[in-house]
């Protein structure tokens, strides 16, 4: 996938902070692992070798998508799926 790179000046111009624009204009980010941890967060592992946590807690909610996963024995079942993005298998 070819993704055009765009400069801090045009995040900041879209309302993005300083942070943020030097984060988003330095490319997209690949994820090298993902570990889950017994708080309901993620630890993610980046190619720049920078670790992030992830709090899952705010979108583990009765009655959506992620129900299935406030169960910490399926939240555990996290893994990268061949595209490294982050995914759950529930049916092992």
């Amino acid at each position: 996938m070819n993704v055009s790179k765009k400069s801090i000046d045009f995040y900041l111009s879209r309302g993005y902070d300083m942070s943020a624009a030097e984060y988003f204009s330095s490319g997209r980010k690949k994820i090298l692992s993902v570990s889950p941890n017994d708080d309901y967060s993620l630890t993610i592992l980046f190619d720049d070798h920078k670790k992030r946590l992830l709090d899952c807690k705010t979108f583990l909610k009765r009655g959506t998508v992620f129900e299935p996963f406030l169960d910490l024995q399926n939240f555990r079942r996290v893994y990268l799926d061949d595209c490294n993005c982050i995914s759950w298998d529930i049916d092992p």
